[in-house]
Protein backbone atom coordinates (compact mmCIF):
# COMPACT_ATOMS: atom_id res chain seq x y z
CA UNK A 1 0.00 0.00 0.00
CA UNK A 2 1.18 2.79 -0.87
CA UNK A 3 1.76 6.37 1.18
CA UNK A 4 -0.76 8.31 -0.07
CA UNK A 5 -3.17 5.77 0.62
CA UNK A 6 -1.88 5.68 3.89
CA UNK A 7 -2.49 8.98 4.87
CA UNK A 8 -6.03 9.18 3.49
CA UNK A 9 -7.02 6.57 5.39
CA UNK A 10 -5.21 8.59 8.67
CA UNK A 11 -7.34 11.62 7.90
CA UNK A 12 -10.55 9.60 7.14
CA UNK A 13 -10.30 8.53 11.15
CA UNK A 14 -9.08 11.55 12.30
CA UNK A 15 -12.42 13.52 11.11
CA UNK A 16 -14.38 10.66 12.38
CA UNK A 17 -12.77 10.95 15.88
CA UNK A 18 -13.11 14.62 16.27
CA UNK A 19 -17.08 14.00 14.82
CA UNK A 20 -17.55 11.71 17.63
CA UNK A 21 -15.93 14.04 20.49
CA UNK A 22 -18.38 16.40 19.73
CA UNK A 23 -20.97 14.33 19.77
CA UNK A 24 -20.18 12.82 23.00
CA UNK A 25 -19.53 16.53 24.45
CA UNK A 26 -22.77 17.43 23.04
CA UNK A 27 -24.56 14.71 24.73
CA UNK A 28 -22.44 14.95 27.98
CA UNK A 29 -23.38 18.77 28.56
CA UNK A 30 -27.29 17.99 27.74
CA UNK A 31 -26.83 15.51 30.69
CA UNK A 32 -25.68 17.53 32.90
CA UNK A 33 -27.76 19.91 31.82
CA UNK A 34 -30.97 17.66 32.60
CA UNK A 35 -29.86 17.19 35.91
CA UNK A 36 -29.04 20.31 36.75
CA UNK A 37 -32.96 21.39 35.61
CA UNK A 38 -34.14 17.81 38.26
CA UNK A 39 -31.45 18.77 40.80
CA UNK A 40 -33.27 22.79 41.12
CA UNK A 41 -36.69 20.97 40.52
CA UNK A 42 -36.36 18.81 43.37
CA UNK A 43 -34.66 21.57 45.60
CA UNK A 44 -37.95 23.52 45.00
CA UNK A 45 -40.32 20.95 45.73
CA UNK A 46 -38.61 20.31 49.31
CA UNK A 47 -38.47 23.61 49.90
CA UNK A 48 -42.51 23.66 49.84
CA UNK A 49 -43.18 20.96 51.87
CA UNK A 50 -40.30 22.15 54.46
CA UNK A 51 -42.62 26.11 54.57
CA UNK A 52 -45.54 23.70 54.90
CA UNK A 53 -44.00 21.53 57.81
CA UNK A 54 -42.66 24.65 59.69
CA UNK A 55 -46.00 26.35 59.38
CA UNK A 56 -47.72 23.03 60.92
CA UNK A 57 -44.99 22.93 63.64
CA UNK A 58 -45.70 26.69 64.17
CA UNK A 59 -49.37 25.88 65.02
CA UNK A 60 -48.64 22.51 67.20
CA UNK A 61 -46.49 24.92 69.39
CA UNK A 62 -48.84 27.14 69.58
CA UNK A 63 -51.90 25.12 70.41
CA UNK A 64 -49.45 22.99 72.86
CA UNK A 65 -48.49 26.44 74.20
CA UNK A 66 -52.03 27.01 75.06
CA UNK A 67 -52.61 23.81 76.47
CA UNK A 68 -49.96 24.06 78.75
CA UNK A 69 -51.03 27.77 79.72
CA UNK A 70 -54.52 26.23 80.79
CA UNK A 71 -53.29 23.58 83.06
CA UNK A 72 -50.76 26.25 84.66
CA UNK A 73 -53.86 28.04 85.38
CA UNK A 74 -55.65 24.84 86.50
CA UNK A 75 -52.57 24.20 89.07
CA UNK A 76 -52.47 27.75 89.88
CA UNK A 77 -56.36 27.77 90.89
CA UNK A 78 -55.84 25.14 92.85
CA UNK A 79 -52.69 26.15 94.96
CA UNK A 80 -54.63 29.55 95.95
CA UNK A 81 -57.43 27.39 97.58
CA UNK A 82 -57.17 26.45 101.24
CA UNK A 83 -57.11 22.19 101.97
CA UNK A 84 -60.00 22.96 103.89
CA UNK A 85 -62.07 24.42 101.08
CA UNK A 86 -63.02 23.03 97.72
CA UNK A 87 -60.78 22.20 95.38
CA UNK A 88 -60.82 22.25 91.64
CA UNK A 89 -60.12 17.90 91.10
CA UNK A 90 -58.96 16.50 87.25
CA UNK A 91 -62.43 17.01 85.23
CA UNK A 92 -63.07 16.69 81.93
CA UNK A 93 -62.16 19.80 80.05
CA UNK A 94 -63.79 21.20 77.03
CA UNK A 95 -61.81 21.58 73.26
CA UNK A 96 -63.07 24.69 71.60
CA UNK A 97 -61.67 25.11 68.03
CA UNK A 98 -61.49 28.81 66.79
CA UNK A 99 -59.23 29.45 63.98
CA UNK A 100 -57.46 26.37 64.19
CA UNK A 101 -56.58 27.17 67.88
CA UNK A 102 -57.88 24.84 70.99
CA UNK A 103 -58.88 26.77 74.39
CA UNK A 104 -58.94 24.33 77.42
CA UNK A 105 -61.58 25.40 80.72
CA UNK A 106 -61.95 23.82 83.76
CA UNK A 107 -65.81 22.91 84.14
CA UNK A 108 -65.87 21.04 87.23
CA UNK A 109 -65.21 22.15 90.80
CA UNK A 110 -66.06 19.82 93.77
CA UNK A 111 -65.27 18.84 97.29
CA UNK A 112 -62.60 16.68 98.22
CA UNK A 113 -63.80 13.14 99.33
CA UNK A 114 -63.58 11.41 102.68
CA UNK A 115 -64.35 7.81 103.18
CA UNK A 116 -65.15 8.11 107.63
CA UNK A 117 -65.60 5.32 109.80
CA UNK A 118 -66.96 6.22 113.51
CA UNK A 119 -64.90 3.37 116.30
CA UNK A 120 -67.84 1.02 117.90
CA UNK A 121 -67.75 -1.73 120.92
CA UNK A 122 -64.57 -4.16 119.87
CA UNK A 123 -63.08 -2.15 116.88
CA UNK A 124 -59.11 -1.50 116.65
CA UNK A 125 -57.55 0.48 114.18
CA UNK A 126 -55.77 -1.90 112.20
CA UNK A 127 -59.01 -3.94 111.77
CA UNK A 128 -60.76 -0.62 110.68
CA UNK A 129 -57.98 0.29 108.01
CA UNK A 130 -58.71 -2.43 106.93
CA UNK A 131 -62.38 -2.19 106.37
CA UNK A 132 -60.94 0.89 104.01
CA UNK A 133 -58.80 -1.94 101.86
CA UNK A 134 -55.37 -0.42 103.34
CA UNK A 135 -52.65 -3.48 103.31
CA UNK A 136 -51.11 -4.39 106.83
CA UNK A 137 -47.88 -2.64 106.05
CA UNK A 138 -49.44 0.29 105.96
CA UNK A 139 -51.82 -0.08 108.30
CA UNK A 140 -49.18 -0.58 111.03
CA UNK A 141 -47.59 2.71 109.87
CA UNK A 142 -50.35 4.65 110.31
CA UNK A 143 -51.41 2.88 113.83
CA UNK A 144 -46.96 3.67 114.79
CA UNK A 145 -47.78 7.38 113.75
CA UNK A 146 -51.14 7.42 115.77
CA UNK A 147 -49.23 6.27 118.76
CA UNK A 148 -47.24 8.87 119.02
CA UNK A 149 -49.57 11.20 119.88
CA UNK A 150 -53.07 8.74 120.84
CA UNK A 151 -51.79 4.74 122.33
CA UNK A 152 -54.16 2.50 120.10
CA UNK A 153 -55.72 1.11 123.71
CA UNK A 154 -56.73 5.11 124.19
CA UNK A 155 -59.20 5.15 121.04
CA UNK A 156 -62.96 5.46 122.51
CA UNK A 157 -66.21 4.94 121.13
CA UNK A 158 -67.28 7.58 119.10
CA UNK A 159 -64.04 7.93 118.08
CA UNK A 160 -64.16 9.08 113.79
CA UNK A 161 -61.36 8.26 111.26
CA UNK A 162 -61.68 9.58 107.75
CA UNK A 163 -59.61 9.25 104.88
CA UNK A 164 -59.10 10.84 101.59
CA UNK A 165 -57.47 8.74 98.25
CA UNK A 166 -55.91 10.07 95.49
CA UNK A 167 -57.46 11.00 91.88
CA UNK A 168 -56.64 7.48 90.61
CA UNK A 169 -58.88 5.31 92.86
CA UNK A 170 -56.11 3.18 93.11
CA UNK A 171 -56.13 3.27 97.49
CA UNK A 172 -53.66 5.71 97.41
CA UNK A 173 -54.02 7.88 100.50
CA UNK A 174 -53.61 11.47 100.66
CA UNK A 175 -54.04 12.40 104.28
CA UNK A 176 -56.04 10.92 106.87
CA UNK A 177 -58.10 12.76 109.85
CA UNK A 178 -58.47 11.42 113.05
CA UNK A 179 -60.99 13.52 115.24
CA UNK A 180 -61.56 12.68 118.79
CA UNK A 181 -63.99 14.68 121.83
CA UNK A 182 -61.29 17.10 122.34
CA UNK A 183 -58.90 17.10 118.97
CA UNK A 184 -58.36 16.04 115.81
CA UNK A 185 -55.03 14.94 114.12
CA UNK A 186 -53.87 15.00 110.90
CA UNK A 187 -51.64 11.78 109.63
CA UNK A 188 -49.93 12.17 106.08
CA UNK A 189 -46.47 11.01 104.71
CA UNK A 190 -43.53 13.89 105.08
CA UNK A 191 -41.22 13.98 102.62
CA UNK A 192 -39.01 10.49 103.35
CA UNK A 193 -42.38 8.98 102.57
CA UNK A 194 -43.18 8.12 106.39
CA UNK A 195 -45.78 8.23 107.77
CA UNK A 196 -46.32 11.67 110.84
CA UNK A 197 -48.91 12.70 113.05
CA UNK A 198 -49.42 16.34 113.98
CA UNK A 199 -52.77 17.86 116.37
CA UNK A 200 -54.65 20.13 114.62
CA UNK A 201 -54.48 23.36 116.03
CA UNK A 202 -58.33 24.11 117.25
CA UNK A 203 -59.73 27.55 115.95
CA UNK A 204 -60.61 28.81 119.29
CA UNK A 205 -63.79 31.53 120.13
CA UNK A 206 -63.51 32.73 123.54
CA UNK A 207 -66.96 33.59 125.58
CA UNK A 208 -67.31 35.77 128.50
CA UNK A 209 -70.21 35.53 131.13
CA UNK A 210 -70.85 38.00 133.51
CA UNK A 211 -73.29 36.89 136.50
CA UNK A 212 -74.50 38.62 139.09
CA UNK A 213 -76.32 35.96 141.89
CA UNK A 214 -77.77 36.64 145.03
CA UNK A 215 -77.47 33.57 147.65
CA UNK A 216 -80.14 31.73 148.71
CA UNK A 217 -79.47 28.87 151.01
CA UNK A 218 -75.83 28.28 150.36
CA UNK A 219 -73.02 29.34 148.32
CA UNK A 220 -72.40 26.65 146.37
CA UNK A 221 -76.07 25.77 145.73
CA UNK A 222 -77.13 29.01 144.41
CA UNK A 223 -74.34 29.46 141.87
CA UNK A 224 -75.28 25.82 141.00
CA UNK A 225 -79.24 26.69 140.16
CA UNK A 226 -77.60 29.66 137.82
CA UNK A 227 -75.57 27.44 135.71
CA UNK A 228 -72.41 28.16 136.76
CA UNK A 229 -69.94 25.43 135.62
CA UNK A 230 -68.78 23.52 138.34
CA UNK A 231 -64.54 24.19 138.07
CA UNK A 232 -65.26 27.94 138.19
CA UNK A 233 -67.54 27.41 141.53
CA UNK A 234 -64.76 25.13 143.28
CA UNK A 235 -62.16 28.19 142.35
CA UNK A 236 -64.41 30.76 143.82
CA UNK A 237 -64.67 28.78 146.98
CA UNK A 238 -61.14 28.35 147.19
CA UNK A 239 -59.56 31.58 146.82
CA UNK A 240 -62.40 33.30 148.96
CA UNK A 241 -62.08 31.07 152.12
CA UNK A 242 -58.98 32.62 152.57
CA UNK A 243 -61.34 35.83 153.95
CA UNK A 244 -64.67 34.07 154.38
CA UNK A 245 -66.04 30.86 156.69
CA UNK A 246 -68.57 29.34 153.98
CA UNK A 247 -70.63 27.83 156.84
CA UNK A 248 -70.57 31.12 159.02
CA UNK A 249 -70.53 34.20 157.49
CA UNK A 250 -72.41 34.17 154.25
CA UNK A 251 -76.40 34.41 154.62
CA UNK A 252 -79.18 35.02 152.20
CA UNK A 253 -79.02 38.13 150.53
CA UNK A 254 -75.88 38.49 149.88
CA UNK A 255 -74.53 39.29 146.41
CA UNK A 256 -72.14 37.53 144.32
CA UNK A 257 -70.28 38.42 141.48
CA UNK A 258 -68.90 36.23 138.75
CA UNK A 259 -66.55 37.00 135.94
CA UNK A 260 -65.45 33.94 133.73
CA UNK A 261 -64.01 33.17 129.73
CA UNK A 262 -65.29 29.79 127.95
CA UNK A 263 -63.09 28.57 125.60
CA UNK A 264 -64.80 26.98 122.58
CA UNK A 265 -63.38 24.59 119.95
CA UNK A 266 -64.93 26.33 116.32
CA UNK A 267 -64.25 23.02 114.55
CA UNK A 268 -66.45 20.77 116.20
CA UNK A 269 -68.44 23.06 118.86
CA UNK A 270 -67.00 21.96 122.46
CA UNK A 271 -66.14 23.49 125.14
CA UNK A 272 -62.38 23.42 126.09
CA UNK A 273 -62.04 25.26 129.56
CA UNK A 274 -63.59 27.69 131.61
CA UNK A 275 -61.47 30.40 133.49
CA UNK A 276 -62.48 32.42 136.18
CA UNK A 277 -61.59 35.80 135.82
CA UNK A 278 -62.66 37.77 138.67
CA UNK A 279 -65.26 37.20 141.50
CA UNK A 280 -66.72 39.37 144.74
CA UNK A 281 -68.32 38.30 147.55
CA UNK A 282 -70.29 41.09 149.49
CA UNK A 283 -71.45 39.85 153.29
CA UNK A 284 -71.48 40.73 156.85
CA UNK A 285 -73.60 44.14 155.91
CA UNK A 286 -70.94 45.21 153.67
CA UNK A 287 -67.98 43.16 153.41
CA UNK A 288 -66.13 42.42 150.63
CA UNK A 289 -63.79 39.72 149.21
CA UNK A 290 -62.75 40.18 145.72
CA UNK A 291 -60.17 38.79 143.59
CA UNK A 292 -58.68 39.04 139.88
CA UNK A 293 -57.02 36.43 137.56
CA UNK A 294 -53.45 38.17 136.73
CA UNK A 295 -50.24 36.22 135.47
CA UNK A 296 -47.22 37.55 136.79
CA UNK A 297 -43.70 38.48 134.81
CA UNK A 298 -42.99 35.23 135.88
CA UNK A 299 -45.59 33.66 133.89
CA UNK A 300 -47.26 31.81 137.12
CA UNK A 301 -51.47 32.50 137.22
CA UNK A 302 -52.87 33.00 139.89
CA UNK A 303 -55.23 35.15 141.99
CA UNK A 304 -54.84 38.53 144.05
CA UNK A 305 -56.84 41.27 145.66
CA UNK A 306 -57.44 44.61 144.54
CA UNK A 307 -54.16 45.63 146.36
CA UNK A 308 -52.23 43.27 144.63
CA UNK A 309 -51.97 40.20 148.10
CA UNK A 310 -52.26 36.59 146.17
CA UNK A 311 -54.60 34.33 147.89
CA UNK A 312 -50.89 31.99 147.55
CA UNK A 313 -49.36 31.79 150.30
CA UNK A 314 -45.61 31.35 151.07
CA UNK A 315 -45.78 27.60 152.75
CA UNK A 316 -41.60 26.21 153.71
CA UNK A 317 -41.24 23.00 153.56
CA UNK A 318 -38.31 21.14 155.74
CA UNK A 319 -34.81 21.86 154.71
CA UNK A 320 -34.26 18.13 155.54
CA UNK A 321 -36.45 14.99 155.07
CA UNK A 322 -37.17 12.72 158.35
CA UNK A 323 -34.81 14.72 160.67
CA UNK A 324 -36.22 16.07 163.76
CA UNK A 325 -35.27 19.60 165.47
CA UNK A 326 -32.40 18.76 168.03
CA UNK A 327 -32.35 22.90 168.63
CA UNK A 328 -35.00 25.41 168.37
CA UNK A 329 -35.03 29.31 167.55
CA UNK A 330 -33.96 31.36 171.50
CA UNK A 331 -31.57 32.03 174.10
CA UNK A 332 -29.38 28.77 174.72
CA UNK A 333 -25.77 27.52 176.15
CA UNK A 334 -23.73 27.29 172.83
CA UNK A 335 -21.81 23.82 172.91
CA UNK A 336 -18.86 25.25 171.51
CA UNK A 337 -18.12 28.42 173.49
CA UNK A 338 -19.97 27.18 176.57
CA UNK A 339 -21.95 30.76 177.69
CA UNK A 340 -25.34 31.40 176.90
CA UNK A 341 -26.13 33.08 173.32
CA UNK A 342 -29.37 33.34 170.84
CA UNK A 343 -29.74 31.01 168.25
CA UNK A 344 -31.14 32.44 165.85
CA UNK A 345 -32.39 29.61 163.71
CA UNK A 346 -33.14 26.71 164.45
CA UNK A 347 -30.64 23.11 163.66
CA UNK A 348 -31.74 19.73 162.05
CA UNK A 349 -30.33 16.58 162.67
CA UNK A 350 -28.57 14.55 159.86
CA UNK A 351 -25.94 12.21 158.35
CA UNK A 352 -22.72 13.42 156.60
CA UNK A 353 -23.86 14.73 153.16
CA UNK A 354 -27.60 14.30 153.62
CA UNK A 355 -29.09 15.91 151.14
CA UNK A 356 -30.11 19.66 151.90
CA UNK A 357 -33.37 21.13 150.12
CA UNK A 358 -34.43 24.69 149.07
CA UNK A 359 -37.65 25.45 151.33
CA UNK A 360 -39.20 28.02 148.84
CA UNK A 361 -38.56 29.04 145.25
CA UNK A 362 -36.22 31.70 145.04
CA UNK A 363 -32.87 33.19 144.04
CA UNK A 364 -29.25 31.97 145.63
CA UNK A 365 -28.11 35.48 147.25
CA UNK A 366 -24.66 33.59 148.93
CA UNK A 367 -23.17 31.03 148.59
CA UNK A 368 -19.30 30.25 149.85
CA UNK A 369 -17.22 30.17 153.30
CA UNK A 370 -19.16 32.70 155.89
CA UNK A 371 -17.41 32.99 159.13
CA UNK A 372 -18.65 30.60 162.09
CA UNK A 373 -21.26 29.35 159.87
CA UNK A 374 -18.73 27.63 157.20
CA UNK A 375 -20.21 26.51 154.16
CA UNK A 376 -23.27 28.80 153.90
CA UNK A 377 -26.22 29.35 151.16
CA UNK A 378 -28.76 32.39 151.58
CA UNK A 379 -31.72 32.20 149.17
CA UNK A 380 -33.89 35.13 148.34
CA UNK A 381 -37.73 34.78 148.64
CA UNK A 382 -40.70 37.07 147.53
CA UNK A 383 -41.69 40.23 149.99
CA UNK A 384 -38.36 40.47 151.87
CA UNK A 385 -37.94 36.73 152.78
CA UNK A 386 -34.44 35.15 153.15
CA UNK A 387 -33.75 31.64 154.26
CA UNK A 388 -30.68 30.70 154.88
CA UNK A 389 -28.67 27.52 155.24
CA UNK A 390 -25.43 26.90 157.47
CA UNK A 391 -22.32 23.86 158.58
CA UNK A 392 -22.97 22.48 154.85
CA UNK A 393 -19.99 19.83 153.70
CA UNK A 394 -20.51 20.79 150.05
CA UNK A 395 -22.81 22.50 147.54
CA UNK A 396 -24.77 21.24 144.62
CA UNK A 397 -22.17 21.78 141.85
CA UNK A 398 -24.67 22.75 139.13
CA UNK A 399 -25.41 26.24 141.59
CA UNK A 400 -24.08 29.15 141.41
CA UNK A 401 -25.08 32.92 143.19
CA UNK A 402 -27.81 34.33 141.26
CA UNK A 403 -29.30 30.99 140.22
CA UNK A 404 -33.23 30.50 140.32
CA UNK A 405 -34.39 27.71 142.77
CA UNK A 406 -37.21 25.58 143.18
CA UNK A 407 -39.10 24.50 146.33
CA UNK A 408 -37.60 20.98 146.84
CA UNK A 409 -34.66 21.21 144.71
CA UNK A 410 -31.23 19.98 146.22
CA UNK A 411 -29.03 22.42 147.18
CA UNK A 412 -26.19 21.18 149.06
CA UNK A 413 -25.32 18.28 151.73
CA UNK A 414 -25.13 18.62 155.56
CA UNK A 415 -21.93 19.17 157.04
CA UNK A 416 -20.01 20.28 160.39
CA UNK A 417 -18.08 23.38 158.63
CA UNK A 418 -17.61 26.21 160.78
CA UNK A 419 -18.24 26.72 164.50
CA UNK A 420 -19.76 23.22 164.96
CA UNK A 421 -19.38 19.95 166.99
CA UNK A 422 -20.85 17.63 164.63
CA UNK A 423 -22.71 16.55 161.50
CA UNK A 424 -26.08 18.97 161.24
CA UNK A 425 -27.69 21.59 159.33
CA UNK A 426 -28.74 25.19 160.61
CA UNK A 427 -31.61 26.58 159.05
CA UNK A 428 -33.00 30.48 159.35
CA UNK A 429 -35.66 32.74 158.10
CA UNK A 430 -34.89 36.30 157.65
CA UNK A 431 -37.49 38.78 157.35
CA UNK A 432 -36.79 42.15 156.67
CA UNK A 433 -33.03 41.50 158.21
CA UNK A 434 -34.39 40.07 161.22
CA UNK A 435 -33.69 36.89 161.72
CA UNK A 436 -36.98 35.16 163.16
CA UNK A 437 -38.49 32.17 164.98
CA UNK A 438 -38.80 29.60 161.95
CA UNK A 439 -41.02 27.40 164.20
CA UNK A 440 -43.73 30.63 164.43
CA UNK A 441 -43.60 31.76 160.97
CA UNK A 442 -44.25 28.55 159.27
CA UNK A 443 -47.26 28.34 161.14
CA UNK A 444 -48.48 31.80 160.18
CA UNK A 445 -47.32 31.51 156.66
CA UNK A 446 -47.18 34.65 154.87
CA UNK A 447 -49.74 36.12 151.92
CA UNK A 448 -47.40 36.58 148.51
CA UNK A 449 -48.06 40.00 147.21
CA UNK A 450 -46.56 41.93 144.01
CA UNK A 451 -44.27 44.55 144.09
CA UNK A 452 -42.59 47.19 141.88
CA UNK A 453 -42.79 46.24 137.79
CA UNK A 454 -44.88 42.99 138.79
CA UNK A 455 -47.52 45.51 141.16
CA UNK A 456 -47.55 48.31 137.89
CA UNK A 457 -48.41 44.95 135.58
CA UNK A 458 -51.10 43.99 137.60
CA UNK A 459 -52.99 47.46 138.12
CA UNK A 460 -53.15 47.87 134.50
CA UNK A 461 -54.42 44.30 134.03
CA UNK A 462 -57.35 44.69 137.49
CA UNK A 463 -58.28 47.80 135.24
CA UNK A 464 -58.75 46.19 132.14
CA UNK A 465 -60.96 43.53 133.76
CA UNK A 466 -62.89 46.02 135.32
CA UNK A 467 -63.57 47.85 132.07
CA UNK A 468 -64.63 44.17 130.42
CA UNK A 469 -67.33 43.63 132.74
CA UNK A 470 -68.36 47.23 132.41
CA UNK A 471 -69.16 45.81 128.60
CA UNK A 472 -70.96 43.30 129.74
Amino acid sequence: MSNNQNYNIFLNANHLIKKRFWLILLISVSVVFALLILITFINYTKMNDLKKANILKTDLIENSMIINQAFVEKETIENKINTNNPKIIDSNLQKKITNKKIKIIPIEIVNDTYEEIIFQSGDNLINVLKTFSINVQTSIAISDALGEIIPSNLIRIGDKIKISFSKSNDKTIKEIIFTTKNEEILIKKNLNGDYKAAIVPPILEKKYSLKNLTINGAMYKTALENNIPLEVINKIITNHSQDINFNKDIRDGDSVIIFYSTDINSTNNTTLEYKLIYSSITYKNGKNSEYFRYKNISGNESFYNADGVSVNRIIFIKPIQNSKITSGYGMRMHPVLRYEKMHSGEDYGAYINQPVFATADGTIDFIGEKGDYGNYIRINHKNGIQTAYAHLNKYNKNIKNGDLIKQGEVIAYAGSSGLSTGTHLHYEIIRDREKINPEIFTKETANEYLENNDLRAFQKERNKIIQLMEVY
